[in-house]
Order: structure tokens, then C-alpha cells, then sequence
């Protein structure tokens, strides 16, 4: 339960204008209103308590009387929106008191009133609880540029070392957000993900920052949708943490003295040894990845699925592939009705692949947030499914070391 007041002490200058008024936000439900007078109370008194919104519409509007002699009007208790013909919109931003029009003896000057409202506030929604849409005002890249670089690192907070950090993700395609919802927030980056001593990201934890950036993209595409008529605004969707070397504001000034030069030293070394990171390794980010064994799932047959993370793809093989299955000679033997295999995340399935050979290796584009894969064998074949996995980045050492 929430309170709102409202007080005047009268100077005897007040006309049916209103004398005094505040702030109140929209809200549903039953509210009471507890009226009390003090000093001079041998007048009758009427006065109109009024919502009003930003526009100065009267949303509801209700008078209160005192008879002479009565300082405590009571408690009143009210239901928003009933009876409907009282209510004229539901989108009120304050309130205020007035004379009412059948006020005919002003109040002694230095008597007061004080109005006391009681009413539940509205539940904040959650980030963009009304939905969210495409910002018309977002220019459209199909390849990661540095303007939109410098975009999405001010959506994400980070500052100019923040623009260096994503700058990696440059000439890469760029993946359109589903602006029907806000995304998953991002795990948060550490000291672990910068190469040591810089702000310069760690080529093993790619996918984490990529994650952080797919994340700015939707903040820098999407927006939330408006509230509805008297509903508090959307809550914008919240930012991942900025580590504070790639934060805004000022940056550390690296010393350009004697007694500390091995600390630029070891700076120069360490962005060096980045830089002949992404020559040796052809651009890292754009580059894909060998493959390598991970799980295997043997003995798989009928429909299923296999939760996974971080896979390039799947290798699978028969051990009992009936002569009923069709096929035709080449090089490799094509397969015919011997089952499918899907990819899968959170929000939905990739169109499944018809497995055409045995065995038979799939390798599709965009895994990165696959969380699982489907499979649809006849229950007269058994397969064994390898789950592939990108074979660890081998680091080059930087010249001279």
C-alpha cells in the first residue's frame, strides 16, 4: 500500500482554481481517501478532488463535504473504474483540490485540510512487458562496420577501448535480432576474457564477446512497445556488466617515466602478441573452425533429442541399416528413409536434414546458439550420433618470444 498527500492552509485568496495539487501515478483497484479539516471549522465546506492527466483531462473527479462543526470527514472508499460513467480515462499523472462550485464562505484563514489517499501501486513490468519492435530509427548493415561497431558499444555502455574490444567483429556478417522479445542477457565478462593487461578481447573467449555483441545489436535494432492507455512504462531491458577497462569515462594514463617503463613495455607486448594472434590465425573471427570428436551417443534408434552446447555439428553413423532402405549407387552411396536429424535452440528448430549416406556428416552455418539436437530414426536402424566440436585454438607465440 502506497500513500499520497495533500495539504493547504487557507489564506483567504483561494478561488474555485485549485489550491493544491501533486503528483500521483495511474493504479487499479479499490483506493480510500481520508479527509480532515483543522482550525476554524464552523463553515460548511465542499471541495473537489480531481485526477488529472498530462494532457489536463479530469479523469475522475469526486466532492467532499463537511457539515459545520466537523473536522474529520471519515475514510472514503473508492474502486477505479467504477461506476464507469465517473471515470473518464484511466491514464492520471496527479491530483488536486479545489472549492467546489457550491462553495459559497471562504475557510477562516489559517485553517487547513489535508487529504490522505491510500492505493496499491501498479506492479512494474519486467523489461519491455508490452512486447517489443524494430527501431525505424536504426540504420540497416548487412556486414559489421565500425560505424555500427561504435553503435553498439554505446548501447552496451562500454567506452572507447569498448569500440577497440568489438572492433574485432568487423566485416563479419551481421545476424538480425527477433525484436519481438528482449534477449538473454549475456554472461558477463572477466579478466579472463582480455588478453592480460589490456583491453584487447582474449581470442579463446570469442564467443562470449560475440555474445555480447549480438546483445547490443538488439539493443541498437529493437525498442521497446509504449504502454498501453494507464499502464506505467516498459522497463528497458537491462545492460551486461562493463568491465571497467573497456568502461567510459577517462582512461588510465600509461606512465612515460623511468621508474615504471617495463609496465609500457609490457603493454606494447601484450597488444603485439594479439595482433600476430589474428594474422597467424587468418582472422580468427571470420575463420571457420576444425572440427574434432566430442560425445558420442551410441545405439540410437526411434525419436529423440540430445542436449548440447557450443557444437559445430554431428557425425553419424549406422550399425544396422536394413535392405529395405532404398538408395542408389555414387560416390558416397545415397540413402533413402533412413531418418532425420534437427537442430534446435530455445526459441525453435532449424528445418531438419534428411540423413542421405552412411556414414554422413552435417555442418551447418550459425551454431552458436544451438541447445540441442532432434533425431527421427526408423526403429528398425540404430546409429551412432559423434558430436563435433571446434579442435582448440593453438596460440603462436609473438616474434622474438
Amino acid at each position: 500500500m502506497t500513500t499520497a498527500v495533500l495539504a493547504h492552509t487557507f489564506t483567504g485568496s483561494e478561488t474555485y482554481a485549485p489550491f493544491a495539487s501533486g503528483v500521483l501515478p495511474a493504479f487499479t483497484g479499490t483506493f480510500t481517501i481520508h479527509a480532515v479539516r483543522t482550525g476554524a471549522n464552523s463553515n460548511s465546506m465542499n471541495v473537489d478532488v480531481k485526477f488529472f492527466n498530462s494532457s489536463s483531462t479530469v479523469c475522475w473527479q469526486q466532492s467532499i463535504t463537511w457539515t459545520a462543526g466537523t473536522a474529520d470527514h471519515g475514510i472514503q472508499t473508492f474502486v477505479v473504474g467504477t461506476p464507469s460513467a465517473n471515470w473518464a480515462c484511466g491514464d492520471w499523472t496527479g491530483w488536486s483540490m479545489q472549492y467546489d462550485n457550491l462553495q459559497f464562505t471562504p475557510q477562516a484563514t489559517g485553517s487547513s485540510i489535508t487529504l490522505t489517499l491510500d492505493y496499491t501501486p501498479l506492479t512494474p513490468p519486467g523489461a519491455c512487458a508490452y512486447g517489443a519492435e524494430p527501431n525505424p530509427a536504426a540504420a540497416v548493415y548487412t556486414y559489421i562496420t565500425e560505424t555500427l561497431v561504435e553503435a553498439v558499444a554505446v548501447a552496451l555502455g562500454m567506452g572507447p577501448l569498448g569500440v577497440i574490444a568489438l572492433g574485432v567483429m568487423i566485416g563479419a556478417p551481421i545476424i538480425f535480432p527477433v525484436c519481438d522479445h528482449p534477449p538473454a542477457m549475456p554472461a558477463a565478462l572477466t579478466n579472463a576474457d582480455f588478453v592480460d593487461g589490456t583491453a584487447l578481447p582474449n581470442p579463446l573467449t570469442l564467443n562470449k564477446w560475440k555474445d555480447h555483441f549480438v546483445y547490443g545489436v538488439w539493443l541498437f535494432y529493437c525498442q521497446c512497445k509504449p504502454a498501453p492507455s494507464g499502464q506505467p512504462a516498459p522497463t528497458q531491458p537491462p545492460k551486461p556488466p562493463v568491465p571497467p577497462r573497456v568502461g567510459p569515462g577517462p582512461q588510465p594514463v600509461q606512465p612515460c617515466d623511468n621508474a615504471d617503463i617495463c609496465t609500457t613495455l609490457r603493454n606494447i607486448t601484450n597488444i603485439l602478441t594479439t595482433i600476430n594472434l589474428s594474422i597467424t590465425n587468418n582472422n580468427y573471427v571470420q575463420t571457420e573452425p576444425a572440427y574434432t570428436w566430442g560425445a558420442l551417443y551410441a545405439g540410437i534408434s526411434g525419436n529423440g533429442e540430445i542436449a548440447v552446447s557450443g557444437i559445430l555439428g554431428v557425425f553419424v553413423s549406422f550399425s544396422t541399416l536394413p535392405n529395405r532402405v532404398g538408395g542408389s549407387v555414387g560416390d558416397p552411396n545415397t540413402i533413402w528413409d533412413a531418418g532425420f536429424i534437427d537442430y534446435g535452440s530455445d526459441d525453435g528448430w532449424y528445418p531438419r536434414q534428411r540423413i542421405t549416406s552412411n556414414p554422413w556428416l552435417s555442418l551447418p552455418l550459425h551454431m552458436t546458439n544451438i541447445s540441442r539436437v532432434g533425431y527421427s530414426i526408423p526403429a528398425d536402424c540404430v546409429v551412432a550420433i559423434h558430436l563435433l566440436v571446434a579442435v582448440p585454438m593453438a596460440l603462436a607465440a609473438a616474434p622474438g618470444t
